[in-house]
């Protein structure tokens, strides 16, 4: 039972008034993102959903991990499209419609990773590829068009520093850390 407030009025009847809505409102436009087994074993595939503000799935999609077992973000958002690696390379993307499909592929190498952020106007992807083949791990940072890959523009590269694209932020990019 949710909690009430009873209430006395001036004709002397009381009254209940719940303190929770029964049936709470969707907010247009805005979701949670929401992952199902990405670190835990318990098969192959985990689940990236689209959760609205009335606690309602409105978007659903199942999707490869990854080979290498890394610790590292695998998804990304923009205003309107959620973006998530299906395995290794392959980065889909799921709208709130139900809408889902390959955005684009990301070249990688045995034992590399890819980390990514797409801008949120779904123009630019911005990629970490960390080499896992040695230690320490190397990092390649570039970005590019978001659809065909063009306008590559290599960013940072170093055989000993760890740091992938963590999003965006008023046309730039917000770059993570990590120990190597």
């Amino acid at each position: 039972p949710s909690p009430s407030i009873a209430s006395v009025g001036a004709s002397g009847a009381r009254s209940l008034a719940s303190s929770t809505p029964a049936n709470p409102a969707a907010v247009p436009g805005v979701y949670a993102v929401m992952l199902k087994d990405f670190l835990v074993e318990g098969g192959p595939t985990y689940t990236v959903s689209l959760v609205g503000t009335d606690g309602r799935t409105a978007a659903r999609a199942a999707a490869g991990k990854r080979t290498t077992g890394v610790q590292i973000g695998n998804l990304s958002t923009s205003v309107t499209t959620l973006y998530y690696l299906d395995g290794d390379s392959d980065v889909h993307f799921l709208r709130p419609d139900g809408a889902t499909g390959v955005a684009t592929r990301i070249t990688l190498g045995a034992h590399q990773v890819a980390a990514f952020a797409v801008s949120p106007d779904d123009r630019r992807i911005a990629v970490s590829v960390l080499d896992y083949t040695k230690y320490p791990v190397s990092t390649r940072l570039f970005v590019e068009d978001l659809n065909g890959g063009g306008n590559h523009v290599e960013l940072f590269s170093s055989p000993t520093v760890l740091e992938w694209p963590a999003g965006w932020h008023n046309g730039s990019i917000v770059v993570a850390l990590g120990i190597n």
